[in-house]
């Protein structure tokens, strides 16, 4: 009798001991779970047996938000794990609110219920708490690992996306360059200097814990200072933090990316948080957590970056146009290691200096007299040279000119960038422009005689190629002068226009030339070329003055 009574002691001891530890917390789940959350483990929306749904969409800090984990069809489920993330894992934020007898809090990350689990392993069709919004963060997802009983396998599910009505922003108490090369990456000019000089432009970034970025800006500015990340030392499609001076006065924070040299795109702040700013004798300053992925094109080296630092005017609440070329860093680097970054002010490549030169020479001069000679001085310079007029081979020789130099100028590009620089329009332009010209020369070879049927359709094709040449190619100078202009009133741009202009007005004036011949009947004015002669020089005079001032731009760009 004894016997069976220690027996049955025994066995309810471990029955005790089986209920006891499932009353009495989620021992069998922890916080590693959530770390471990794999968004290709997340199931297609048809086919999760669970949902979390949530009583608000936006939030505000400190807000209260129900948040309800259910079944969608009859299966329960008995053990579960529950977080608030950032959109990109990051966790956790906020707390939760126990109110339910199926839930209980845990401490992750020493942050007392910054978790929920199951208190027991009883099937559950649904269990709600509450989560309080934390003072500062970025948009949220709630995320969960439920288990629909001991031996299934755990299925990973998430909510939607919460945004953040509001970041609150502190005031920037401290900055200093003490910690550069410890526990900061730093980027600065004048070398070695400090924010606390004034005239010190002046970044830093540094890896925290949870894999998130604390970075750091200061400089004098009269609007905004900006930090991107690109793949290269080209401006555009990069990914750029502004510490800006907003129409009120204050210093905000904003998150953007940049297509081509176009203004950036503004996109919510994310996962941005912990906001710090200051404004002071004209110093902005501004300091920042950010988990948000540095996500840019063309990316070869994982983590290493170009990092771009600069400043400007604001207008209107937006950023400017940079009067001075940026502080880019001498090659890539990694912002998570405590180093020096090396930069400079850099100047328009050698290569594409040449090439811009080229193209301004071979379509604003030689392709431009070229076109004069053929609209104008047909039936004027009549002379015969090697069984052709005169006017025909000057035209020829002039466009063949274009043609080659052209080429010429269009190769130098990706000698310089190794292969496509992507930035778009200019070099779609800039081909569309070569394979036009290259095309003239071609259909040229097969020019029926002068006489012929079909000569009206050549001489319609050729003329309107020729024309739509000149329309291009005179906007793809302006895209590539404008991707090099770095002056606050665009000045190369404004030359470039006049440029245009001046061949517009030379064209007005040989057409009323030609058009006062005809007038008094005098349909082939042989020798009587004195009218042209002086148009064509003040023309070439104009011309040179503008080429000139644009290739000198160039070369100082």
């Amino acid at each position: 009798m004894a016997k069976w009574t220690s027996l049955v002691y025994l066995v309810i001891a471990v029955l005790f001991w089986t209920v006891w530890g499932d009353l009495n917390g989620a021992n069998d789940l922890d916080c590693s779970f959530m770390d471990s959350f794999d968004e290709s483990f997340v199931l297609p929306h048809s086919l999760i047996p669970y949902n979390i749904s949530v009583s608000q969409s936006s939030f505000n800090p400190h807000d209260e938000i129900t948040v309800t984990l259910q079944v969608t069809n009859s299966t329960g489920f008995n053990r579960f794990l529950l977080q608030a993330q950032g959109p990109n894992g990051t966790a956790p934020f906020g707390t939760f609110q126990i109110t339910d007898r199926n839930t209980q809090g845990l401490t992750c990350r020493n942050i007392e219920n910054s978790s929920v689990s199951h208190r027991d392993s009883s099937n559950k069709q649904s269990v709600q708490t509450v989560w309080i919004a934390p003072p500062e963060s970025g948009n949220i997802q709630f995320r969960a690992t439920v288990f629909q009983d001991l031996d299934e396998p755990a299925v990973n599910i998430k909510s939607q996306t919460l945004q953040t009505l509001t970041v609150s922003t502190k005031t920037l108490q401290l900055m200093n360059s003490s910690d550069c090369g410890k526990t900061k990456f730093c980027f600065r000019s004048p070398e070695n200097c400090d924010p606390t000089d004034p005239n010190c432009l002046f970044m830093s970034s540094e890896l925290l814990a949870d894999q998130s970025f604390r970075f750091e800006m200061s400089s004098l500015s009269e609007g905004y200072v900006s930090i991107g990340f690109s793949s290269d030392t080209l401006m555009g499609n990069d990914d750029i933090y502004n510490c800006l001076l907003n129409e009120t006065g204050e210093v905000i924070v904003q998150y953007a990316s940049t297509t081509g040299r176009s203004r950036p795109d503004v996109k919510p702040l994310g996962e941005v948080r912990n906001i710090e700013t200051s404004f002071d004798s004209g110093v902005i300053k501004c300091s920042f957590i950010t988990s948000n992925p540095i996500s840019i094109e063309d990316n070869d080296s994982e983590g290493l970056y170009y990092v771009f630092l600069t400043l400007g005017p604001v207008q209107d609440g937006n950023i400017r146009k940079h009067p001075d070329t940026p502080l880019v860093t001498t090659r890539k680097v990694n912002i998570s290691q405590p180093t020096e970054g090396e930069g400079s002010f850099p100047s328009t490549p050698i290569l594409i200096k040449v090439h811009g030169s080229l193209m301004l020479i071979s379509w604003m001069t030689l392709g431009s007299i070229g076109m004069v000679f053929a609209h104008y001085w047909k039936g004027v310079m009549v002379k015969r040279v090697l069984g052709k007029e005169l006017w025909f081979q000057v035209h020829t020789s002039l466009m063949t000119l274009t043609v080659i130099s052209s080429i010429i100028a269009f190769i130098l590009p990706f000698i310089h960038v190794q292969g496509w620089s992507g930035n778009w329009p200019h070099p779609i332009i800039g081909c569309i422009v070569m394979v036009l010209a290259f095309l003239q020369p071609v259909i040229a070879l097969f020019r029926p005689p002068p006489h012929h049927k079909r000569r009206i359709f050549f001489n319609w094709f050729h003329g309107l190629n020729g024309l739509v040449l000149r329309i291009l190619s005179d906007a793809a100078l302006f895209l590539g002068l404008k991707s090099i202009d770095a002056s606050p009133n665009g000045w190369m741009e404004k030359v470039m226009a006049g440029l245009v202009s001046w061949e517009i007005l030379r064209d007005v004036l040989f057409y009323a030339n030609f058009c006062f011949w005809r007038k008094n009947g005098d349909k082939n004015p042989k020798g009587k070329i004195k009218n042209e002669k002086m148009l064509l020089i003040v023309y070439l005079c104009g011309n040179l003055i503008f080429v000139i001032t644009l290739i000198v731009g160039i070369g100082q760009s």
